[in-house]
């Protein structure tokens, strides 16, 4: 589970979104710890094909919990 403001989010829903996007090869979710100790996502995306953050972030939008959109995409 990762922390994300003191919720808990599990990361293979985030993986299995993610893993829905056709040019999505493989993904996986991290929590990053920003300086000054909050947590957060990342989600670090093998692609297949074109697909850029903005899209894939929309995409997350639209099936998950606003807390539980990763906050960067690599």
């Amino acid at each position: 589970m990762i922390n994300v403001g003191g919720r808990k989010v599990d990361p293979g829903e985030v993986t299995e979104v993610l893993r829905a996007v056709a040019a999505v090869r493989d993904v996986a979710v991290i929590e990053y710890t920003r300086p000054g100790g909050d947590g957060s996502m990342v989600a670090i995306v093998a692609r297949d094909g074109e697909v850029a953050a903005a899209e894939l972030r929309e995409h997350c939008r639209q099936r998950l919990s606003a807390f539980k959109v990763p906050e960067r995409f690599i």
